[in-house]
């Protein structure tokens, strides 16, 4: 009996080290597409601060120049 339960066992250990190694390799990728994400959201964040920026400058420039012309 001990015969038939060694290969399994030795199956086992192999499906377990599969296993582990899956979760490890899908936990790093999963980690490159987080930080991806953030940095991607970050740089979107930045860039649209700067439209704001131009944008409040532009409108402060025609304001001003509005009130000189009144």
């Amino acid at each position: 009996m001990g015969d038939f339960i060694k290969p399994i066992r030795e199956q086992l250990k192999i499906y377990d080290n599969d296993l582990n190694n899956d979760i490890e390799e899908f936990n790093k990728k999963l980690n490159i597409t987080r930080t991806s994400l953030f940095d991607y959201i970050d740089r979107q964040i930045e860039l649209l601060n700067s439209i704001k920026q131009k944008y409040t400058d532009e409108f402060n420039y025609l304001e001003r120049e509005n009130n000189k012309t009144c």
